[in-house]
């Protein structure tokens, strides 16, 4: 093809979108750093709901990311709302910070053991960890949404 380039080790680099400019920087940067090969990729997609399992994971992120938010601000009232939101931001941001790094480790040790997967297939159970983990939490949360329930607690704060 026009928009090939064939790549250290074999490799081929097959760009449609990314203009001659970026092919020659990357093949300049290879021969420049023969330690390093450079493999891009795009997903591709007839058309934007083209791809059902993109479209259903982003659906079903932005659905977990939204009832979490909405289960805070059921259980929270309403003057303190402000202050569990930065809660909840603030511990979605240490779980991001500790969360690829500890993957990353995760594979690297792996990697030696699951030569099938390069050490991947460790992220299934180190997930679920804290996935299962969390049950107690959930156990007492369904009784504290019942007990507000009961309590006759605003779920919207009142406009004044």
């Amino acid at each position: 093809m026009a928009g090939d380039l064939d790549l250290p080790g074999g490799a081929l680099l097959r760009s449609q979108h990314l203009g001659e400019d970026v092919e020659l920087l990357l093949n300049r940067f290879e021969k420049k750093n023969p330690q390093y090969k450079v493999i891009m990729s795009n997903a591709v997609a007839r058309d934007l709901t083209g791809d059902a399992q993109r479209l259903i994971c982003a659906i079903a992120g932005g659905t977990v990311m939204t009832l979490s938010w909405a289960l805070l601000f059921k259980l929270m009232p309403a003057q303190h709302r402000g202050a569990i939101s930065g809660l909840a931001t603030t511990t979605k941001g240490i779980g991001l910070l500790i969360g690829a790094p500890a993957a990353g480790i995760a594979i690297d040790l792996a990697r030696p053991y699951l030569d099938a997967t390069s050490g991947y297939q460790i992220l299934w159970p180190i997930c679920a960890l804290p996935i299962l983990g969390a049950i107690p939490l959930l156990v007492r949360l369904i009784d504290a949404e019942a007990e507000a329930d009961g309590r006759g607690q605003q779920s919207v704060a009142p406009v004044v």
